[in-house]
């Protein structure tokens, strides 16, 4: 058994977003050669369920939200492999810590069939649409008291919104985040706030496909496909990698192959010609 992992969007998807007309082409040459195939993505398994799954792309793993959960679709019922979630206490204390400057925290849950969204009583209507277009398939709660939503368990991720301006703040950040062994994932922009989510730092592309690697008596990532920042470390701990033309330049220093073509139908049709070549 060998082991392929691939990022979604921005490698393996349209740009649309949609799966390519070759993907279960893909996926069988692959299944072919001996490859155990996984999706690693920043998804939640949610919005693959209801937008990439359904396409009958038949894949052996998926892991989403970058980590903090894999699901095996090895058996007829898929089933949850891998979780890191957040403690109770990390989540109370980053929570607490953030709201003394002013960040509102949205708690995310989930299992493989429930995905909710706690946000807080005070969310204005264009942050809560603003949440659900991010994944429709989440369900959006309202809280008043945050001990109560830390009381549910589960709590996948974390992100916190708002806005953060002085120096203070920032150099908290950078303590809190390697004493709490977290990781401050992503900061994004929307309407003139910072949005930042909060990980596990075992909740990493690379480490849980090594993880899952392991269960079939695999200890390499043989092939890698990846396009930005997140897929990094999956990129530097793969025998052989590839991306598409459309690639962050921090992916194209490293990976093996960089293809002439953007994501989607034509890079995949890429990868299997070099395959052709060199398996």
């Amino acid at each position: 058994m060998k082991i392929l992992v691939s990022d979604l969007d921005g490698t393996f998807l349209e740009k649309n977003g949609s799966p390519p007309t070759n993907s279960s082409e893909f996926i069988k040459f692959f299944h072919k050669k001996g490859f155990i195939i996984i999706f690693a993505t920043a998804r939640p398994i949610g919005n693959l369920k209801s937008n990439i799954l359904k396409k009958n792309l038949k894949p052996d793993w998926v892991i989403c939200n970058d980590g903090a959960i894999a699901i095996s679709f090895i058996e007829d019922e898929p089933t949850i492999a891998i979780e890191n979630n957040l403690s109770d206490l990390l989540v109370k204390e980053n929570s607490s810590l953030f709201r003394n400057f002013g960040l509102k925290p949205l708690f995310f849950t989930g299992s493989k069939h429930s995905f909710k969204v706690y946000i807080p009583s005070s969310t204005c209507l264009e942050e809560e649409q603003h949440i659900k277009l991010s994944d429709p398939t989440r369900d959006i709660i309202r809280y008043d008291d945050m001990n109560e939503i830390i009381r549910i368990g589960s709590i996948r991720s974390v992100s916190l919104y708002g806005n953060i301006k002085d120096k203070t703040a920032r150099s908290v950040m950078t303590a809190n985040k390697n004493k709490a062994n977290i990781m401050y994932y992503k900061e994004t922009r929307f309407d003139g706030k910072m949005w930042l989510d909060i990980i596990s730092m075992n909740a990493d592309k690379s480490k849980v496909s090594l993880s899952l690697a392991k269960t079939v008596g695999r200890f390499q990532i043989d092939i890698a496909l990846g396009n930005g920042l997140n897929d990094l470390s999956l990129i530097n701990n793969a025998v052989w990698s590839s991306c598409p033309n459309s690639a962050i330049k921090e992916i194209k220093k490293i990976v093996s192959f960089i293809s002439s073509e953007d994501e989607g139908k034509l890079f995949l049709n890429d990868v299997i010609n070099q395959m052709e070549t060199h398996l």
